[in-house]
């Protein structure tokens, strides 16, 4: 039985992607040091939910997303981020409205190391 999962990412300035995820994005925070620049965070409302964020040759850049995050409200997020000047490089990449889609709702976002996430809110859980 998996009890928890913690993606790996790395970045040359991990600092940066923990500033996206912990400040900026907000949905996030630190949850542990493991020392030689990598840190676990955790989502705010599911601690077994995280990443672990480390200092190193990021893996190479897809146009696919790298994870989905489900949120239980997503309309709030949108209008914040859409309005939000990311000082890390990051970027919504729909920033005009959310996409609908049959079963929900979801934005895509792309962090300072340029990895493609997309958080959503689903119709139905």
């Amino acid at each position: 039985m998996i009890s928890f999962i913690f993606p790996n990412i790395f970045f040359q300035d991990p600092g940066l992607l923990l500033q996206f995820y912990v400040v900026e994005l907000s949905l996030f925070e630190i949850s542990a040091d493991y020392g030689m620049n990598s840190r676990l965070i955790v989502a705010k409302e599911n601690p077994n939910v995280g990443l672990v964020i480390s200092e190193g040759d990021p893996a190479p850049v897809s146009s696919r997303p790298l994870f989905t995050m489900v949120v239980t409200e997503i309309e709030a997020l949108f209008h914040r981020l859409a309005n939000f000047n990311f000082s890390t490089g990051a970027e919504l990449l729909t920033k005009q409205s959310l996409f609908e889609w049959p079963l929900g709702q979801n934005m895509t976002l792309k962090d300072p190391a340029g990895n493609i996430f997309i958080i959503e809110r689903p119709y139905a859980a």
